[in-house]
């Protein structure tokens, strides 16, 4: 509820589908939904919890939730898979002090509400950004398929001079033994 003891959200369940499925409305009202949530049915064990997408004329999932619910332990990812919502269970600072079930963290990145801005990929998130920026992580990655480049380069010239010196090594040894030509 918000400050005024009103609801901003009603969440209803769709009662006539093969699968589980729910109806996320503005306000206290049932009229134009505005998200729909489908549990996932597949018979692979996937982590894949939910899909919730749009009831406008697209269907296509908006979020995908993955992890598992009863142990309080999810993500919310886009459609870009990138991360933009998480559900841990709530640590103790102070050791041998353990909290229930009940007690957990949502943590909600930022530009979650805003689907349109550019938002950094998962791996960003777990501390790529953190130590190098955005310019450092674009060095980063600049410098490692240059790394590669000279490697590959390298290992190919290496190769071809030593090719190239045992052809000699071979001529030479073929002249000492037929003299057929000299080596000025």
């Amino acid at each position: 509820m918000d400050g005024s003891g009103k609801s901003p959200l009603t969440i209803l369940r769709k009662k006539l589908s093969l699968g589980d499925s729910w109806l996320v409305y503005d306000g206290e009202t049932a009229e134009n939904p505005r998200i729909l949530v489908k549990k996932n049915v597949n018979l692979l064990k996937t982590k894949c919890l939910a899909h919730v997408s749009s009831t406008g004329g697209c269907q296509k999932p908006v979020y995908e939730i993955d992890g598992c619910y009863s142990r309080r332990i999810c993500a919310v990812y886009d459609d870009k898979r990138w991360r933009v919502m998480e559900i841990k269970p709530k640590e103790s600072s102070v050791r041998g002090v353990a909290f229930g079930m009940d007690i957990f963290r949502l943590v909600v990145q930022p530009g979650f509400d805003m689907p349109d801005e550019p938002r950094p990929p998962a791996a960003w998130d777990l501390g790529l950004g953190g130590w190098l920026g955005k310019k450092g992580f674009y060095f980063f990655i600049f410098f490692i398929i240059y790394i590669y480049i000279y490697i590959y380069i390298y290992i190919y010239i290496y190769i071809y001079i030593y090719i190239y010196k045992f052809i000699i090594i071979l001529l030479i040894i073929y002249n000492l033994f037929f003299n057929k030509y000299y080596i000025y």
